[in-house]
């Protein structure tokens, strides 16, 4: 007789539960106070209005939308699994279920701070939200079980390809997405310092205090901004590694390991390369390919004139 699959399960977790109803209330009050405020109180600058109907109310009114779009999904986001793949919870399983065999790749989304499971062609199969109970464990599942190694359609259809799917010659950026958020996030926070300079004693000791939070989060956007790779040119003799304000090669010989993370509870994925005279490991996040085919494609450069196994994926 044989034996019957052991099925999983993994629910959201009831904090998280309680945190998007606090969040969709909580951003519905502020929405509905930004709206009425120059109603409620007065006297009332023209400048405040107009920052409080271009600003606030069009962000606090979108960040409500979103969280009540999360309540409504809520009961799609539990999935089970067993030996021969993963499937909705709450849905019949025959329409939902995907084979192990069938993912090849995950695309991490962290704005809607989940993981997504896709076919070598890069179409999504399922979605994982980062908020599941246990979550650890469920993407230590989805390591030793999916088909992470198979190569993606990416790898022969672009480029020159050899046996191992490594491409001649391949760059991976960050995109102009990356550096315009980092200075939008600058002027963002100038604007408001500016603007709450325009309002001097009316707002309180706010004005006094303001500029030294202000200057804390610019050093942060910025050191960020400065110590990430945001290019990588991957050749057959070499990598090369660049940062806004500088950049290097490194060697195969130099990579002493790479290693795959797949991201959860607010850590983004990516792949960590341990390079030998560098004080910190190489962390490669946010770059226009799906982190797995990037960790492939690293490790296929690694081994094409190289033996040595390949590093497991660390969780």
């Amino acid at each position: 007789m044989s034996r019957m699959p052991t099925v999983e399960r993994f629910d959201l977790s009831t904090s998280s539960r309680w945190g998007l109803w606090a969040s969709a209330m909580f951003f519905g009050v502020c929405t509905v106070l930004a709206a009425s405020a120059p109603f409620l109180l007065s006297p009332w600058k023209t400048e405040s209005v107009i920052f409080i109907y271009i600003f606030c109310v069009p962000v606090f009114g979108l960040f409500t939308l979103f969280y009540m779009q999360m309540i409504r999904r809520m009961p799609h986001f539990a999935v089970a699994l067993d030996d021969k793949g993963i499937w909705l919870a709450n849905a019949l399983k025959d329409e939902t279920f995907v084979p192990w065999r069938s993912v090849t790749g995950v695309v991490e989304n962290q704005f809607r701070r989940r993981l997504v499971l896709t076919d070598r062609s890069g179409n999504s199969l399922i979605g994982l939200e980062f908020a599941l109970k246990d979550f650890d464990r469920l993407r230590s599942l989805i390591v030793e079980r999916a088909n992470l190694g198979a190569p993606g359609v990416a790898a022969t259809e672009t480029g020159r390809a050899n046996s191992l799917g490594y491409l001649s010659c391949r760059s991976y950026s960050r995109g102009t997405t990356h550096h315009l958020i980092a200075f939008a996030a600058v002027a963002f926070v100038g604007a408001l310092l500016a603007y709450v300079g325009t309002l001097g004693a009316d707002v309180g000791p706010v004005h006094l205090i303001l500029p030294y939070i202000g200057a804390v989060v610019v050093l942060g956007i910025g050191y960020e901004y400065l110590t990430t790779v945001h290019r990588l040119v991957v050749s057959d003799v070499k990598l090369e590694l660049h940062w806004p304000l500088r950049h290097t090669s490194v060697t195969r010989a130099e990579v002493q390991s790479v290693e795959l993370s797949l991201g959860s509870n607010g850590r983004p994925s990516r792949v960590t390369l341990n390079v030998s005279g560098q004080r910190r490991p190489v962390r490669l996040k946010g770059f226009d390919a799906p982190v797995v085919e990037l960790y492939q494609k690293l490790l296929a450069w690694k081994a094409s004139r190289s033996q040595a196994p390949a590093n497991p994926v660390s969780v």
